[in-house]
């Protein structure tokens, strides 16, 4: 699968979703020429997907941004069918538009429940600091009230700007999201929580369910996946100040335990140049 966006003839930027064969031809069997593009009401001039994931049905999930003609972001989901139609039992026409806050700035993340219930997260900025944002829809698209207040969640970490970049769901159901916090003007440091089912902070996790983790160089959370022993593996980027004023992004990761403490057992890797950046638990309280 494919997706990115696209510009129509009436100038409306609109989702667009393609399947290849396994030798990279593309699936003709799939909607109209093995593409589809998916454009949304008039009032949506801008749109874009960030987030692709395929149910255990095969049907096809996704998430995006899109901005009204006031400039409102609105995080929209699109499910469609094994053929590539929209799916019509998914919230409208295959579609389910939801707004985190009129300042929601940053891409929109899905992951998929056993129970088939869909998270999605992203940033919202309703207090003048980023915060991160989930929802929790169910298999129909609609919002799920048994989910935060509403079937949304905003939590803030520290008070500074904090931005979600991926979501991951144990086996027991808990929701851990990943990304980064500004810790001052040019730093950032891996940020994560873990929430109960239910959207609220899991406080076995670290106590209050939120981890920050320093490299003592600006780093950024872009992925997590959970072992099947229940430890966190967190990887992103961190930013190598080099020689002759040249910086690099190098690749950072962390593992952590169940209960969010650090797991000392990660081997650490030697780097070209060598630092001596540690990864360093912050607590947020």
């Amino acid at each position: 699968m494919l997706a990115g966006n696209v510009i129509t003839p009436d100038k409306i930027q609109s989702f667009f979703l393609a399947r290849y064969q396994t030798d990279g031809k593309i699936d003709s069997t799939f909607s109209v020429d093995g593409f589809v593009i998916s454009r949304f009401e008039e009032t949506y001039m801008f749109s874009y997907p960030s987030s692709l994931k395929i149910q255990d049905d095969g049907q096809i999930l996704l998430a995006g941004g899109v901005w009204d003609l006031q400039g409102i972001p609105r995080i929209v989901i699109v499910r469609y069918n094994i053929n590539g139609t929209p799916d019509e039992s998914f919230g409208s026409s295959g579609k389910m538009i939801i707004t985190f806050g009129s300042n929601y700035l940053d891409p929109a993340y899905l992951a998929i429940q056993k129970d088939h219930k869909i998270v999605v997260g992203g940033r919202t900025d309703l207090n003048g600091t980023g915060d991160f944002a989930l929802a929790r829809l169910n298999k129909d698209g609609t919002l799920d009230n048994s989910f935060g207040t509403a079937g949304i969640q905003f939590t803030d970490i520290a008070g500074r700007n904090e931005s979600l970049h991926s979501i991951a769901i144990q086996n027991d159901g808990k929701i851990v999201a990943v990304g980064s916090i500004n810790i001052e003007p040019n730093n950032t440091d891996f940020a994560m929580i873990r929430f109960n089912s239910d959207g609220s902070p899991d406080t076995t996790f670290d106590e209050d369910g939120k981890v920050i983790i320093d490299f003592a160089i600006s780093s950024d959370a872009r992925s997590v996946n959970i072992q099947p022993d229940g430890k966190l593996v967190v990887a992103g980027s961190l930013l190598n100040f080099g020689f002759g004023g040249k910086n690099f992004n190098d690749i950072a990761v962390a593992r952590c335990n169940s209960d969010g403490t650090l797991d000392e057992t990660l081997a650490s890797v030697e780097r070209s140049p060598p630092i001596s950046a540690e990864a360093i638990l912050h607590r947020t309280r």
